[in-house]
C-alpha cells in the first residue's frame, strides 16, 4: 500500500508530536535546528551517491547492499542512499508542518527540471538556503518541489520512497520509546 504525500505529513505530525513533548520541547520553535539537520542529512545523502567525486575512484552510487554484492550470508538489505533520502524528506516535512504548510497535488511525477542528479543536490542546497533566509511558504514549495525533483533524478519511485519513509518512521518511533 502507497501513502500519500498528505499522509506523511500527518505521519511525520504525530512523530513531531512525541519528540516535543518527551524531550520537553512543546512550545519550542525549532526550524532553524531543523534547516541545520536537512542540511546535513542533504549532505549525507549526496555523500552516498557518489558519482559527483571526480577525485575518486570510487564513484558508484550506494544505492545496493555491500553485503548483497559481497555475501551470502542471510540479512536486513539496505539502501543507503534511500535512507539518507528519506531521513531528509523527514525534516522536510517537519518544517512543512512548523510553517503550517501541507501542499496537495505535489508529487514526484509533477516536479520538473534538471536532470543532472549534481545539479539537482546543487538546486536542492540552494532551495533549502533561499527557503532559511526568506522562510515564506513559497520558498517552501520551491524547496519541496526541488526535493522531490532529486529523489526522481536520483531514480527512486514513489513507492519506493513511501516504504522506506513508513519504515523509517517507525524506526524513529521504536528509537523513542528506546531512549534516542
Amino acid at each position: 500500500m502507497t501513502i500519500t504525500l498528505k499522509q506523511m505529513y500527518e505521519m511525520q505530525k504525530k512523530l513531531d508530536a512525541r519528540i516535543m513533548k518527551e524531550k520537553l520541547l512543546e512550545g519550542k520553535v525549532l526550524i532553524p535546528q531543523k534547516i541545520l539537520a536537512l542540511f546535513v542529512e542533504l549532505g549525507e545523502c549526496a555523500n552516498e551517491y557518489r558519482e559527483w567525486k571526480f577525485w575518486s575512484n570510487d564513484q558508484v552510487p550506494r544505492n545496493s547492499c555491500v553485503h548483497c554484492r559481497f555475501s551470502s550470508l542471510e540479512h536486513i538489505c539496505k539502501n543507503p542512499l534511500l535512507e539518507e533520502y528519506v531521513d531528509s524528506l523527514h525534516f522536510v516535512l517537519s518544517i512543512g508542518n512548523d510553517i503550517k504548510l501541507i501542499p496537495n497535488g505535489v508529487q514526484v511525477g509533477n516536479c520538473i527540471g534538471t536532470e543532472d542528479v549534481t545539479d539537482c543536490f546543487n538546486d536542492t542546497f540552494i532551495s533549502l538556503a533561499d527557503f532559511m533566509a526568506e522562510g515564506s511558504q513559497s520558498r517552501y514549495l520551491n524547496l519541496l518541489a526541488q526535493f522531490l525533483l532529486l529523489g526522481k533524478v536520483i531514480g527512486f519511485t514513489w513507492d519506493q520512497i513511501a516504504a522506506a519513509y513508513m519504515e523509517k518512521n517507525k524506526i524513529n518511533h521504536e528509537r523513542q520509546t528506546n531512549g534516542y
